[in-house]
């Protein structure tokens, strides 16, 4: 079957469908804290790379196959936020983030 230009995943709908887990989940049980937008951004940003995600610029030869490549990578990042956001509290990292911050002497 030769695939038609709607079989595609779709990077706004996989954004879309990362942020509503990832606010439900914290809606649930993540204390009541917000989706940090900027993070998010990043990870999205990052994910949606042509070199870290080929299978985003391939057509499929049906919707449901681009649906699965679209359900496959917002797992992917809601698994990368959800990572980063609890190895945020790690003393080492925040050791290292502090580092980071810290303006160089001159």
């Amino acid at each position: 079957m030769k695939p038609r230009n709607g079989d595609y995943p779709v990077r706004m709908f996989i954004r879309h469908k990362a942020m509503l887990k990832l606010q439900a989940a914290a809606t649930v049980g993540d204390r009541g804290e917000r989706v940090d937008e900027t993070l998010f951004q990043d990870i999205t940003e990052t994910f949606f790379g042509a070199r870290n995600n080929v299978d985003l610029y391939r057509a499929y030869g049906s919707r449901e196959q681009a649906a699965a490549v679209e359900d496959r990578i917002v797992a992917g990042i809601v698994a990368a936020y959800r990572q980063i956001k609890t190895r945020k509290g790690d003393p080492l990292v925040r050791k290292l983030n502090s580092l980071i911050l810290r303006s160089p002497s001159a």
